[in-house]
């Protein structure tokens, strides 16, 4: 530690300690010499200290600042840069707009148990509409398709591999 070491609040000399428990074990810094009344601290590195970054949500591992940095633009572009959809989004906009309720669009995209649901809905509410108990399995599937076409059409809507469907073309 530098002989002429200051507080950075007082200006009054500083003691050298080492942190006892927490993040910092066993790493030195210094305190003012009037500690509890002023609380000011200057950590001290040492040449073999590098900085270090817990990283990871499961590893929480130590990595250089570098390190942390390329990690953090890996994660930062696999966010920004979500994989598209092969599938095309014309296509799937034109099947839910004309076969919306039977759930065409769900198969086109291959989301098969949500696509065979819409189905089954629309079968019930065609074979009981008669005795009206099929209106309201028609009208969900309805409001159901509607909220899919909009999904399309602002490029939210995502295939069975949760990959976003955007391409226009076909």
């Amino acid at each position: 530690m530098p002989e002429d070491a200051k507080c950075p609040i007082c200006g009054s000399e500083t003691v050298e300690r080492k942190a006892q428990k927490g993040p910092n074990v066993g790493r030195s810094f210094s305190v003012c010499n009037r500690y509890p009344e002023c609380k000011g601290k200057v950590e001290i590195r040492e040449e073999e200290d590098i900085d270090g970054f817990l990283v990871g949500q499961e590893e929480n591992r130590l990595v250089s600042k570098e390190e942390a940095t390329e990690i953090v633009a890996e994660e930062a572009k696999a966010i920004v840069t979500e994989e598209e959809s092969s599938k095309s989004r014309t296509i799937a906009l034109l099947l839910c707009f004309f076969l919306g309720s039977l759930g065409a669009h769900r198969f086109y995209l291959v989301k098969n148990p949500t696509a065979i649901t819409m189905l089954v809905l629309w079968v019930i509410g065609i074979a009981t509409v008669w005795i009206l108990i099929g209106i309201p399995f028609l009208i969900a599937v309805g409001i159901w398709s509607l909220i899919d076409l909009i999904l399309i059409l602002v490029g939210a809507m995502k295939d069975g591999e949760g990959r976003l469907v955007t391409k226009w073309e076909t």
